[in-house]
């Protein structure tokens, strides 16, 4: 989740950067919708990680089904 702010912090400035010769209210308000934007794609693509990845399981747990099955 730490990857969200930077995403919005890229996101703003590449849209204020870009939007700035069509003056200084659109580049303004542009900002925020390019933070939006780019933090929305970042969050969407960590949960598509994320739902790949298999959970971690804790070493007592793993002990637990070596015990059980001895």
């Amino acid at each position: 989740m730490i990857v969200l702010l930077p995403a919005a912090l890229v996101g703003g400035g590449v849209s204020f950067a870009v939007l700035w010769p069509y003056g200084a209210l659109a580049a303004f308000l542009g900002a925020q919708l390019g933070a939006t934007f780019l933090a929305l794609t970042a969050g969407m693509l960590l949960a598509l990680l994320g739902a790949k990845t298999e959970p971690k399981q804790s070493a007592a747990f793993r002990l637990s089904r070596i015990v059980t099955r001895t």
